[in-house]
């Protein structure tokens, strides 16, 4: 029989239409159950939005403050009348829903309306709140902000609370506040003139507008899905913010104290030691290393006053291992993630006789730091200028907001000091790492200088130049801490190089971390002053410039640099800049780079 059925053309056919028909009446079935379900919502939406006008329009007031740190931060790459829109809409379709849930509680009984309108107080505060935190302080309800309270006391809150209210009469001179003012009057004298019908249709046409958006956010966005909804944001962070803090005071409790500190001894060579930590940054797209594009004009223009070292790189592919090998006696031959068995840098120059900062633009705890922010917690003065924990997308900032602080520390009068300071510098995503002025180069430039590489196509080429890009904005950030630095009469060394280098696209078909690219740019500059008073160091400075230099022994050359002396753990062999330097193994992650066999 199934034989005859397939052998019977017509028979089949027939089968297969009856098949598609039931396939379609099912679909028309589910779209019709959909279209009622709709109706049903607009038979239940409309009379409530329709009797509470007042409450729609504060609603909507109060959710626009709610989402604006989030729809204005520049993490968004969308021009800004589009981010208003996007405000407006997710006001008008927040307010729609507040509304609605507010007009069915206000049919109850009186404990429920007075729970109902306790909870909108509740939200109107904490809208404020976000809105007044976002404009004075440029962040809003976040992990930051959380972090922010968690670790402030009364006294400090009372301050903090007293600063903001000094700070309110600077809102007369923000327009945007007018601005909003005279719509939110205008709007509300249009909505009490309006006829229903035309009323429903505004409110409900933003409404679907708004939640258009919401889908599109929920579905393609790739971070801050919850961020809309203040009733989710705070309790997450909130417990996001506790376990963060608990896990650096477990990394902290591992710190132990530093072994036989009275063996300590300085000559203090540098009055001023600046690290600038880099991230992520291949030494093969700047161009003070021979890249074709022009990435590093600031580094280029003083080429002549630096040490460009040609043969350094980092210890591994993770920020983290790297970060804490370079700020602790661990070496590049052992696994990472046992730093507390090692004195600390930044105590060995504490008791070497100076004022220690610990700076960075990257985050406390979370995927990029990790031990590091534990490993700094005995600086003089410490500052996350960025943000405290990884997820925190919306407080994510550019490199410029160390640039305020560190001129301060550079100009603080302390005869010693040391700073370090962590950039977020090309971290992926690159586009994410600098201003839209810095977008510079383009597809176009990467395909004219690697035209040999088969793999590379326009949208692969336009991920190098937004990579040269990211490069190109840490040059302009290194020029002006540079430009803070000359002014130093006092001898003074500035010290920058990557954590570890990126592949994209160079010698593959692949983008990301890759121990064959850890190599990492490595500059010093010495003053004239410093230069004057050591010229021995300044000789094998000159000397070391081809040497191969892993930064898991930075804290040996720094010695040298500043005449500290340590015999407990100092190693000579591993001091490029002392007359003992032998070559060695160089390893990442444990492991021997293969391309060292290879030279």
């Amino acid at each position: 029989m199934c034989i005859n059925i397939i052998g019977d053309k017509s028979l089949y056919n027939r089968l297969n239409e009856l098949n598609l028909q039931v396939i379609k009446n099912c679909k028309m079935s589910k779209i019709k159950q959909l279209i009622k379900a709709l109706r049903r919502l607009l038979k239940l939406m409309l009379p409530i939005l329709a009797t509470h006008r007042g409450l729609w329009l504060v609603s909507f007031v109060l959710s626009m403050l709610s989402v604006a740190d989030v729809t204005l931060s520049p993490m968004f790459e969308m021009p800004q009348r589009l981010r208003y829109i996007v405000m407006i809409s997710l006001g008008a379709f927040k307010a729609s829903l507040i509304t609605v849930a507010m007009g069915l509680l206000l049919r109850r009984k009186a404990f429920i309306k007075s729970i109902a309108w306790a909870g909108f107080v509740l939200y109107a505060l904490v809208s404020i709140v976000n809105a007044l935190s976002y404009c004075f302080y440029g962040f809003g309800v976040s992990r930051k902000l959380m972090v922010v309270i968690s670790q402030t006391n009364p006294s400090e809150a009372a301050e903090f609370c007293s600063e903001t209210i000094k700070n309110l009469p600077s809102l007369a001179c923000n327009y945007l506040i007018w601005v909003g003012l005279v719509m939110s009057l205008l709007l509300y004298f249009l909505l009490s003139k309006m006829k229903r019908r035309a009323y429903l249709l505004l409110t409900n046409a933003t409404t679907i507008v708004g939640a258009v958006f919401f889908v599109v956010w929920l579905f393609v966005g790739s971070y801050g899905r919850t961020s809309t909804f203040m009733t989710l944001r705070i309790p997450k962070y909130s417990y996001d913010v506790y376990k963060m803090n608990k896990e650096f005071s477990d990394l902290v409790n591992m710190r132990r104290e530093f072994p036989d500190r009275e063996m300590v001894t300085s000559m203090r060579r540098a009055n001023n030691i600046i690290i600038v930590i880099g991230e992520s940054a291949s030494r093969n797209h700047h161009s003070i290393y021979g890249y074709p594009l022009k990435t590093t004009p600031r580094l280029d223009e003083y080429r002549d006053s630096l040490f460009v070292y040609s043969n350094a790189l980092g210890s591994s592919t993770s920020t983290a291992f790297n970060m804490e090998r370079i700020l602790s006696f661990e070496e590049d031959n052992v696994d990472g993630g046992e730093w507390y068995k090692y004195p600390l840098l930044i105590d060995l120059f504490s008791i070497a006789g100076y004022k220690t900062y610990y700076l960075s633009n990257q985050f406390k705890t979370g995927l990029l730091a990790d031990a590091s922010g534990a490993i700094a917690q005995s600086a003089d003065v410490i500052n996350y200028a960025g943000v405290a924990a990884v997820e925190d997308w919306m407080n994510v900032n550019y490199d410029e907001v160390v640039l305020p602080p560190f001129r301060e520390y550079v100009a603080d009068d302390a005869e010693n000091k040391l700073i370090i300071t962590h950039l977020l510098g090309s971290h992926v995503k690159y586009t994410k790492r600098y201003p839209r002025e810095y977008s510079i180069f383009g597809a176009e430039d990467v395909l004219r200088i690697k035209k040999g590489d088969k793999w590379l196509t326009k949208a692969k080429a336009q991920t190098i130049a937004e990579y040269d890009n990211s490069i190109l904005h840490t040059d302009f950030i290194l020029g002006e801490m540079l430009k803070a630095v000359y002014t130093l009469a006092a001898p003074t060394l500035f010290i920058y190089f990557s954590d570890h280098g990126e592949c994209v696209y160079d010698d593959k078909d692949f983008v990301g971390r890759d121990e064959n690219f850890v190599e990492v740019p490595f500059i010093i500059y010495a003053n004239s002053a410093y230069r004057q008073n050591n010229a021995d160091i300044v000789e094998q400075m000159e000397a070391a410039l081809d040497y191969p230099i892993s930064t898991a022994n930075m804290i040996y050359a720094l010695m040298s640099l500043s005449g500290t002396a340590y015999q407990l753990y100092y190693n000579e062999k591993k001091d490029f800049l002392s007359l003992g330097f032998a070559w060695q193994k160089r390893y990442v992650d444990g492991r021997a780079w293969a391309m060292d066999s290879e030279k």
